[in-house]
């Protein structure tokens, strides 16, 4: 596993890859399934994150603070990039 920086993370690019995990907030979809924003950082940046499986499970293991491996892609959300 290649250690990939904030800073350099681009479209479509794939993560597996350990983050800080800055905050999370747990909400619900249109059809009431939970999911989770996160905010995640490194030493280059920080970077927002969406949890759409398992959300709920995640929730109760990982706090603010922690470090966690982070698997998915880089997404654009309005203009802005984000894991999902």
């Amino acid at each position: 596993m290649d250690k990939k920086f904030i800073r350099d993370l681009k479209e479509k690019d794939r993560v597996d890859t350990y983050f800080m995990l800055r905050k999370k907030h747990q909400k619900l979809t249109k059809t009431n399934k939970p999911y989770l924003e996160l905010g995640l950082a490194d030493k280059t940046g920080n970077i927002e994150g969406r949890l759409w499986d398992n959300a709920e499970e995640f929730n109760k293991v990982a706090d603010t603070g922690d470090v966690v491996l982070i698997k998915g892609a880089v997404d654009k959300f309005r203009d802005e990039k984000q894991l999902k």
